[in-house]
């Protein structure tokens, strides 16, 4: 399959880009997770920041699974998106300062 074979459904929309620039997700909790997993769906490369760890209360409105419970909420999301999405131009940042933005 080619790199953007599966964005064949997208290819025609006046939305879609080839290559888009990286996106940066600030924060992947219960709405910026599921962004990052949707942007990561249309090919968008990714650099996501969080530094929270997962708990038992991130599972009732966010994208993360039980087994990703004290894992960091960046390392989650990145695995969960490489699994549906087969899509790995993601970076992932602890805590987010003015240094690393």
């Amino acid at each position: 399959m080619t790199e953007n074979e599966n964005h064949t459904r997208f290819k025609d929309s006046e939305w879609y880009m080839k290559n888009y620039p990286k996106a940066s997700v600030l924060g992947v909790g219960g709405l910026g997770s599921y962004v990052a997993f949707f942007l990561s769906r249309i090919g968008v490369p990714l650099e996501v920041y969080d530094y929270d760890e997962i708990d038992y209360t991130n599972m009732g409105g966010q994208l993360f699974r039980e087994k990703d419970i004290g894992n960091m909420k960046t390392k989650a999301i990145s695995s969960i998106i490489e699994e549906f999405s087969g899509f790995v131009d993601i970076d992932t940042k602890g805590k987010f300062t003015g240094d690393n933005l």
